[in-house]
């Protein structure tokens, strides 16, 4: 009885450690030490933050955003630095990072630094903004994404750091297209992405008639590319037979997104 009080116990002031240290990386100092009682309050429950995979770093952000606690705005423009790190497939990374951040608005973004080590891909992003990128909103996507955060660091009012774990591979942006149905689209960009069971044949053609120049190109589960199809002779309707372990399909003009912006029609066919 004495030893499983002493391992309760144990894993308790465990669970707190990692949970304070965690929430001193989000706030700096001097904020953290005004607040330190009313922060003990809201993380009480430590089992709410911490679980077998380590801190939810969403619910953490999330509660200090809602009580007020994250502070993020700067007193005119500055740039700010995101360092996003992960093991994942780089190119993939680079795609939820920067589809991520174009969600929330940020679209003009500079690379000032990619580097790989020992299998770490990090990437450094700078951008000119009116308060630091929220952590909360950024977790929320990549979470969207596929992806879940095991360190968030705010390193200065102007630089941020996180290091993510790919679990699965999610595109919100991609519509499903089942066997045997068609779907219509329409992206302003002129750039689709279609989720896909692999197999069959998948059709696209113009919404509305016209033609087109075929760029499709297909993913298998885990990003990696599988073919690239091109046809550089105006086509009213492409048919591409499909990988079985296709998943994913990106449908772009090859010379011009205008011919796509009206909408596609895509089928998958047996």
């Amino acid at each position: 009885m004495r030893i499983a009080l002493w391992s309760v116990l144990f894993t308790t002031l465990c669970l707190g450690d990692v949970l304070d240290d965690s929430v001193k990386k989000l706030l700096d100092a001097r904020h953290y030490k005004v607040n330190e009682r009313f922060i003990g309050m809201l993380f009480k429950d430590r089992s709410q933050f911490v679980d077998e995979r380590g801190v939810d770093w969403l619910k953490v952000s999330q509660t200090l955003k809602d009580n007020g606690l994250l502070s993020l705005f700067f007193k005119a423009p500055r740039e700010f630095k995101i360092q996003a790190q992960t093991r994942s497939t780089p190119a993939l990374f680079l795609r939820s990072l920067t589809s991520a951040l174009s969600f929330m608005g940020y679209y003009y973004v500079t690379t000032t630094k990619v580097e790989q080590r020992d299998g770490l891909f990090s990437v450094t992003l700078a951008l000119t903004t009116e308060h630091a990128v929220d952590p909360m909103i950024l977790l929320q996507e990549f979470d969207r994404r596929g992806y879940r955060a095991s360190e968030v660091a705010r390193q200065s009012d102007t630089m941020w750091t996180y290091l993510f774990d790919l679990k699965e591979v999610k595109m919100p942006e991609a519509e499903i297209v089942n066997f045997g149905e068609e779907r219509e689209m329409t992206r302003v960009s002129g750039e689709y992405w279609v989720a896909i069971q692999g197999g069959g044949a998948l059709s696209v053609l113009p919404r509305g008639g016209g033609s087109w120049y075929p760029y499709i190109a297909l993913y298998d589960s885990k990003m990696v590319l599988l073919k690239i199809e091109t046809l550089d002779v105006a086509q009213a309707k492409t048919t591409l037979p499909l990988e079985a372990e296709a998943r994913f399909a990106r449908i772009v003009d090859l010379h011009t997104g205008n011919n796509l912006r009206s909408g596609i029609k895509v089928s998958i066919s047996r």
